[in-house]
């Protein structure tokens, strides 16, 4: 079975996490900026989050509010 498009998207930032183009404590595009690059819904978009969060990859975070 193929693998989905939000997991396909999890793994794209994976490796750039595991190649170092992406450091700890880089700031994980936001749903989006995950939307406009890679022409893909808010649902794949919020799941290709979600999926790298589980897998503790990624940390979630609140947006801070404006002000």
């Amino acid at each position: 079975m193929a693998e989905l498009l939000y997991q396909q998207l999890a793994d794209h930032y994976l490796g750039l996490l595991r190649s170092g183009a992406l450091r700890d404590g880089d700031r994980f595009p936001s749903v989006r900026q995950l939307m406009r690059t890679h022409q893909v819904s808010m649902s794949t978009a919020t799941q290709a989050t979600w999926w790298r969060a589980r897998d503790r990859a990624t940390t979630c975070r609140p947006r801070r509010a404006r002000g």
